[in-house]
This record gives structure tokens, sequence and C-alpha cells, in this order.
């Protein structure tokens, strides 16, 4: 071959093979001359005709169990079980209208079979209404350990989860651990009013007056938008006025009492079902 020959040979091959490092076993470019190791994601079996049968039958379960059918529900969901005794959705919907019913008992079994058989998040909804119907039932040590099981295997936890462990620590007296809960619930939605008015709630009976004191200015600061509305809250003031009281602030607490009973009386006389006679009452 002529050396003219040699050099156009060698102009058509890729730039980075003359850039290559034995060592590394790349080209600068970043080309791997190495047998790539990577795995394709394997495709999730497509459900069948038996386990699409199931579904439909507890998804009409999960209908008759919102407008609270629970026979109904019942029954549609020992349905789907015959089809498909591994339906992670009807042994949940089974479950919520067996609760419904007050047979708890085998509500709790069957939400447990939920986390063994369900998928990932029928085994999330059944560990929540399983805590959930723990707290119901005043058995509060199960319902943290039930959060808490979902916690250590790896899952997160909604806001849910986090709201019930909160409940239950609250009714165990832990209050700093039910504020913990709510401050992490919080993160994923901070504008909750529910959850931040829980959690001052929380911080008042663990006697942290700054932090309750905190929550509460922002509660108030977002009623104080909405003034001369209809169900300005009076509970906000009052509780930062024993705060204030707490704290030996006692002309603002005197002050948000007084805000109160104002916000009592303009709420009252706002009712729609007040007539003009009693909306002449004043406290």
């Amino acid at each position: 071959m002529s050396g003219k020959t040699q050099l156009l040979a060698l102009a058509t091959l890729p730039a980075c093979l003359f850039l290559f490092d034995p060592e590394a076993g790349v080209c600068a470019k970043g080309f791997s001359t190495s047998p790539s190791t990577s795995k394709s994601t394997p495709t999730p079996a497509k459900p069948t005709a038996v386990q699409l049968q199931a579904e439909g039958l507890a998804k009409q379960a999960r209908t008759f169990n919102k407008i609270m059918e629970s026979e109904q529900a019942l029954d549609l969901a020992n349905q789907a079980l015959k089809v498909d005794p591994k339906c992670g959705m009807a042994y949940l919907e089974r479950a919520d209208a067996y609760k419904a019913l007050g047979r708890l008992d085998k509500a709790i079994s069957d939400y447990k079979t939920v986390r063994v058989v369900g998928g990932a998040d029928a085994r999330k909804d059944g560990a929540h209404h399983l805590a959930e119907l723990f707290f119901y039932m005043k058995r509060y040590d199960e319902g943290v350990a039930t959060v808490d099981s979902v916690e250590k295997a790896g899952d997160q936890l909604t806001d849910g989860m986090l709201e019930t462990r909160a409940k239950c620590n609250s009714a165990l007296g832990k209050h700093d651990l039910a504020a913990i809960d709510l401050t992490v619930a919080l993160k994923t939605i901070p504008d909750q009013t529910r959850i931040l008015d829980m959690r001052a709630e929380e911080y008042v009976m663990a006697h942290k007056w700054n932090q309750a004191l905190a929550d509460y200015n922002v509660l108030i600061a977002r009623d104080e938008k909405a003034d001369g509305q209809f169900g300005a809250n009076a509970h906000w003031y009052t509780e930062r006025a024993k705060i204030y009281d707490a704290l030996g602030k006692k002309s603002l607490a005197v002050k948000d009492r007084a805000k109160a009973g104002q916000l009592e009386t303009n709420n009252f006389n706002l009712a729609p079902f007040r007539t003009e006679k009693k909306r002449s009452r004043s406290f």
C-alpha cells in the first residue's frame, strides 16, 4: 500500500482511536472499548385475564366502600378473592368493609394479608389503614409499630402514615416524637394548615413554648389575611394567649383573648342559620 493510500485509510477511522488510553480502556472522547455490562430493565409481566377480572371486582368493591355500602363491598371483595386469592386490592377493600361493619379482628387479618400479597402501593395502603385501625382501637403501640415496620423495610412514609404515627405517639404522651413526624409531613406540604395546627398543639403539650408560638404566629397570620370572612379561628388566639401566659407576656395574652372573643361573636352572628333576633346576641 502506498503512503498516500495509508493516509486515506487512517483518515476514515474514528478520531477517538488516536487518543486511546490502554490502561483505562477508554478513548479520550469517552468511548469505551470494553464490552458493555449494562443490564436492560426487565419488562413487567402483563396481568393475566384472571388478575384483571379480580381487580375489576375489587374496584367495584371500592366504589361501594366509598358510599358506605359495606355489605355489597364485602360480597364483591369475596368474589374477587375467589377469582384470584392473591389480589391485594381485594383484601384491602374487604378489610375496609369489615372495619365499617365492626368486624375488627377480620379487618386486621386482611390488612396484614395485604402487606404480604399486595403490590407496593397496596402494601403501603394496607399498613396505613391498619395503623389507623389500631389508633381507633386505642392500640397505640401497635399503630406506631405498624408504621415503623414500613420505614424499616425502606419504603417512604406517606403524609397519612406520618400523621397516624404522630397521633399514636401523642396518645402515648410522646409529644416530641409526634412533632417530629408532623415536621417531616410539613416538608412535603408546607402550607397544610391542619398539620401545622396539630404540630402547634404537640409543642404546647411538650411545653415547647417558643416552637408553639412560632406555629401559631404562622396560623394567625394566614387567618388575618381572610379578615372579616366567616370561619376565622378564634381557637388559635386563645391558644397563643396561653403560650404568652407561660412566657410571662401577660399584656399580649390579654390582647389575644380579647381578639378571640371578638371573633367568636362575629362567627356566631355571621352563621347562616341565625335569625335577625339571634344575631343580636353578644358574648
